[in-house]
């Protein structure tokens, strides 16, 4: 499926003019050599509250980081 195609898709358009937009990128910490991180978590980011954006996710190794969903991507 070509994306590109598909988004300037006049049946397509309304849709997406419609939608939320927000961003949730996941990773994995790693050290300094590039090796996953066997370190805890910093304290300012161990617990949901503590950060609006950058959270831990299920495992020690991975973060992420969420934006607020917004109606328009000129906001983001």
């Amino acid at each position: 499926m070509d994306i590109k195609k598909m988004l300037v898709n006049d049946r397509v358009k309304p849709y997406l003019l419609k939608a939320r937009y927000g961003i949730e990128k996941e990773s994995k910490r790693v050290d300094l050599s590039g090796n996953l991180a066997k370190t805890d978590h910093p304290k300012s980011i161990s617990m949901r509250d503590d950060h609006p954006y950058i959270q831990r996710d299920f495992s020690e190794l991975q973060m992420e980081i969420i934006t607020p969903v917004t109606e328009t991507l000129g906001t983001v």
